[in-house]
């Protein structure tokens, strides 16, 4: 199991919130924390590596 963290991002590009995800894999922790139903625009990163991101106005993008 891996450690992902999950930042809310606001429209001015800035780190807002921040919460940690457990998953298996890349995919399991993009599902899941697109599963969250975030309101806000959010990256999921695992340490250093961007897995995903989600703006509200274009749509949810992985990066694996």
């Amino acid at each position: 199991m891996t450690i992902y963290r999950i930042y809310s991002i606001d429209r001015a590009g800035k780190i807002v919130d921040a919460e940690s995800l457990i998953a298996r894999s890349d995919n399991e922790a993009f599902d899941r924390a697109c599963a969250l139903k975030k309101e806000s625009d959010y990256e999921i990163w695992n340490r250093s590596r961007l897995v995903g991101v989600s703006r509200q106005w274009v749509g949810k993008d992985r990066h694996l």
